[in-house]
């Protein structure tokens, strides 16, 4: 297994690093930048559901992998904190999203294809309260999605395992957050994000010929 761990240790107001990360998609004035040594996302203010900041991870484009880390959101509003997989490039038309969402205390996985997005299965309610950091985990094998939210300590059992087909094939991934309805700069805080991802399997591609 190959890991890779951002803890966003840095100075204040600068960009994520591009070790691991690169802007897919932003809006206007939305921006990814350190924050006491967090990932911080600002949106831009234009309201009406329109605002979003995804961040793609360099070394996320796999077919099976595994997204973890910590989330912290300052305030309560219609924000829908997403962690992408399997997604094309611009990650925001075609691939899998976990949507984690303040303002309406659940948890629910999403399909988008051709920019149109789809609810796969029913909202998990969970408890979800404004300056607290939770954990997060979100893993793709197969067919398999599954996630956990939890603070605390770590639970036994996945919180939500589904099956889906519509992407197979290798993708990106990555996190973001989309805005609400309201005109306001939605935030939210990331830490310790970690992609694991499958040892690459070798393939020979010559051949050694005996002679004497």
């Amino acid at each position: 297994m190959a890991t890779y761990t951002d803890d966003f240790t840095g100075t204040n107001g600068a960009a994520w690093s591009s070790t691991y990360w690169t802007t897919a998609k932003r809006t206007g004035a939305s921006a990814s930048t350190i924050d006491t040594n967090r990932g911080k996302q600002v949106l831009s203010t234009s309201g009406n559901y329109t605002d979003y900041e995804t961040q793609r991870h360099v070394n996320g484009n796999i077919v099976d992998g595994m997204l973890e880390g910590t989330i912290n959101w300052p305030t309560d509003n219609e924000q829908f904190n997403q962690i992408w997989f399997r997604g094309e490039s611009a990650l925001q038309n075609n691939g899998y999203f976990l949507s984690i969402e303040p303002s309406y205390n659940n948890v629910r996985f999403y399909k988008r294809v051709g920019g149109t997005q789809t609810a796969l299965g029913t909202n998990t309610a969970v408890t979800l309260n404004a300056s607290t950091s939770y954990n997060w985990k979100v893993e793709w094998t197969g067919t398999t999605l599954r996630c956990k939210v939890w603070t605390g300590a770590e639970p036994g059992t996945w919180l939500v395992s589904i099956t889906d087909s519509s992407f197979t094939a290798a993708g990106h991934s990555g996190i973001g957050t989309d805005g609400g309805l309201a005109a306001i700069a939605y935030t939210v805080f990331w830490d310790n994000v970690t992609l694991t991802t499958p040892t690459p399997t070798l393939t020979a591609t010559g051949s050694i010929t005996a002679t004497g």
